[in-house]
């Protein structure tokens, strides 16, 4: 230990300890020459001569440094004096994660999302620069008075330059929130750190860990082996969603867990508005009707009806299936943060009453995909409590629920199901190796097959190419029923270089052009609109808030003020005349209303010399007549093309071919390019000219 008051290379003045790990010693300290507190990790004297603990101090001081993210503790320094080792971080006040869950827990859903909500921003950070953390757990996570959350001791990370500690003990972090594939001493990746976050918000939700023993060398085979406990039974108030995404973080096989932060963070902020929804049924006028678990209810199936698959053409099937390998585009643009956007879209499927219940879709007979789809739009939650064979009914097919009475349920209800696992001793089908190759190759292979491929989250890979198939599941070789689905996950290619969104408030357009360009985003839909506050030709708001991340390339709208709705002005200074300029109809007024072009510009105004004028905003419709299978429902999409490449979506509709023609208003200024994607997948594009 160091004695209080010491100051080590002639600056850092010992305060006082603040904790301690296996090998090493953390204080507060005071940085004399910038007079602020620090905090001072110091490796434990009995390990400063052993190379590789010394190896590993240094592995941390490098992650540390490599990263910079508002919820990573931040490293200042590192350095030596006198056989004393220390890093120099950031001091954050306030407490542990550990010390709020013994003092708190369990913590209300909202609140466990807003802190679990901040880690998976560090840890994308983390694993987007090739930094494999190892040891997240509560101890590691600070919390400040405010509310912030940041991220520390990268003490065993693991880095693609790093040096390798070949010594498994030193690596495997605390046992109870470590991996099942540490725990086999298998390599780690961001799913590993995943994983022992699930384990985290176990405790955060029930104040307990999932796997624990009076013997420690017990818990890793428990993680390993032993089934996470049933979180209901710690906690009832635990919501269906928080639910399932910790189930998802804390499954024993990597591939089926979430595949990085970002998706999970996609899911979080999904959790973060059903907790607040959540909250409004609590206060309504009833609670969600009870549902019996589906293995209480009779066994006996439903009247008999083959799957709706059995009645259509050969060809159709083939159509279907080729379509089921869409996903690329819209999946992207959930991961690059406009799902913040679209998840507001999931109102406008709700066809419940103004009390937050909805009618449940008809589950006997159909597969378990489509009906998930229908109950995610519905914001019902589906859950195979079972599977087992059945006579007629194809692999993954529901033959039971536990939804026992018609009528409405709460939104967030949880339904039960049981599943089929297709004929007993019936057609066997051997799983085709599909990984590595494109989607349209997979779904070719498949397609005289009595298979299905299923697309699961996406992901970044630096060896596998864009659009081709990371993963499947089941493995190839593996024999299953006629009808299995086979469960993929695709690559998007290298990660993403990110940028951090400019605050624009209170600019002018060229400067806010300026700003965004600078930072490697680019410019998109500039609107014009009055103000009660903001002057002329300054920017009142953006479409994506500032400080956040997101891709290179990202088209940033904002709207520009068209002056102060009402200027107090004096005698001596009469209001000068400005021109009024052309502003878009709002999306609830009526599309089909013509916009004025914008007046000449005023040559004496000489404010106007740094404020180009704004496009003219222009309304276009467009009718479109894809070619679709009669009977057979499609999700429509149509989206903008932005500078970038990348798409961003005006309407989405589910439809059939008697829905057709698809009439809608676009808006926009010069010439821009639509495209309509059918399942997802796109299949044409046209030009419009708004001039």
């Amino acid at each position: 230990m160091l004695q209080i008051g010491r100051i080590i290379s002639d600056r850092y003045q010992i305060l006082e300890q603040i904790g301690s790990g296996g090998m090493s010693v953390v204080y507060r300290a005071l940085d004399t020459n910038l007079q602020r507190d620090v905090t001072f990790k110091v490796l434990r004297e009995e390990y400063a001569i052993d190379a590789s603990f010394v190896a590993r101090f240094g592995i941390e001081a490098r992650s540390v440094a490599s990263l910079n993210h508002p919820n990573i503790v931040k490293a200042y320094d590192a350095g030596e004096d006198e056989g004393i080792r220390y890093i120099v971080m950031e001091y954050v006040p306030g407490k542990t994660l550990k010390e709020l869950i013994v003092e708190r827990a369990p913590f209300k859903s909202e609140v466990m999302l807003g802190v679990v909500s901040q880690i998976a921003a560090a840890l994308a950070h983390a694993h987007e620069n090739g930094i494999i953390h190892k040891d997240v757990k509560p101890q590691n996570i600070l919390v400040s008075p405010d509310g912030d959350v940041k991220v520390t001791d990268f003490g065993i990370a693991d880095s693609k330059n790093a040096i390798k500690i070949v010594d498994a003990d030193s690596t495997m972090g605390s046992v109870h929130y470590i991996s099942p594939e540490i725990a086999c001493n298998d390599p780690a990746d961001a799913r590993s750190d995943l994983y022992s976050l699930g384990i985290t918000m176990y405790e955060m939700m029930t104040n307990q860990l999932p796997f624990d023993s009076g013997n420690a060398d017990d818990i890793p085979k428990m993680h390993v082996e032993m089934p996470l406990p049933n979180i209901m039974k710690k906690n009832q108030e635990v919501l269906p969603l928080v639910r399932e995404i910790i189930t998802k973080l804390t499954n024993k096989y990597p591939h089926q867990r979430y595949q990085s932060a970002n998706s999970l963070q996609n899911d979080i902020q999904r959790a973060i508005l059903e907790c607040g929804k959540y909250r409004e049924y609590q206060k309504g006028s009833g609670e969600p009707k009870y549902l019996p678990p589906v293995d209480e209810l009779p066994s006996s199936p439903p009247p008999k009806r083959r799957p709706d698959r059995g009645s259509k053409k050969p060809e159709d099937v083939k159509r279907e299936r080729i379509l089921l390998a869409g996903g690329i585009v819209v999946a992207v643009l959930v991961l690059t943060g406009i799902v913040f956007g679209a998840i507001a879209l999931i109102n406008l499927f709700s066809n419940g009453d103004d009390n937050g219940y909805v009618i449940p879709p008809t589950l006997e007979g159909r597969h378990v995909d489509e009906v998930r789809i229908e109950m995610d739009a519905l914001g019902l939650y589906l859950e195979v409590a079972m599977e087992e064979y059945h006579e007629y009914l194809a692999q993954g097919y529901i033959i039971r629920s536990n939804v026992t009475v018609e009528g409405q349920l709460a939104v967030g209800t949880t339904i039960q199901v049981a599943v089929s696992l297709g004929e007993e001793g019936g057609e066997r089908i051997e799983v085709p190796d599909i990984t590595g190759l494109h989607i349209s190759q997979a779904a070719q292979i498949v397609l005289d097959m009595p298979v299905y491929i299923v697309q699961r989250d996406p992901v970044f890979s630096e060896t596998v190419q864009e659009n081709h198939i990371v993963s499947q599941d089941p493995e190839p070789g593996t024999m299953v029923a006629s009808g299995a689905n086979i469960y993929i996950v695709y690559s998007m290619g290298a990660v993403q270089q990110l940028a951090t969104v400019p605050n624009l408030q209170g600019m002018t357009e060229t400067t806010a052009r300026t700003s965004i360009l600078s930072a490697g985003l680019n410019v998109g839909l500039i609107t014009v609109e009055e103000s009660e506050t903001v002057q002329r030709g300054q920017v009142i708001s953006q479409s994506i808030p500032p400080h956040q991340q997101r891709p290179l390339g990202t088209a940033i709208d904002f709207v520009i003020s068209d002056g102060i709705l009402e200027v107090q002005q004096t005698p001596e200074q009469p209001p000068a005349e400005q021109p009024p300029v052309t502003q878009p109809p709002a999306d609830d007024e009526d599309e089909d209303e013509e916009v004025p072009p914008p007046p000449p510009a005023d040559d004496d105004d000489e404010d106007d010399d740094d404020v180009p004028p704004p496009p003219t905003i222009s309304s276009r419709g467009m009718s479109m007549t894809p070619v679709l299978t009669d009977g057979v429902s499609y999700n429509l999409t149509l989206a903008r093309r932005l500078p970038n490449g990348t798409l961003s979506i005006v309407e989405t509709r589910q439809m059939t071919s008697a829905d057709l023609p698809w009439n809608v208003t676009v808006q926009g200024y010069g010439t821009m390019e639509f495209v309509l994607l059918i399942n997802n997948l796109e299949v044409s594009s046209e030009e419009v000219n708004f001039d």
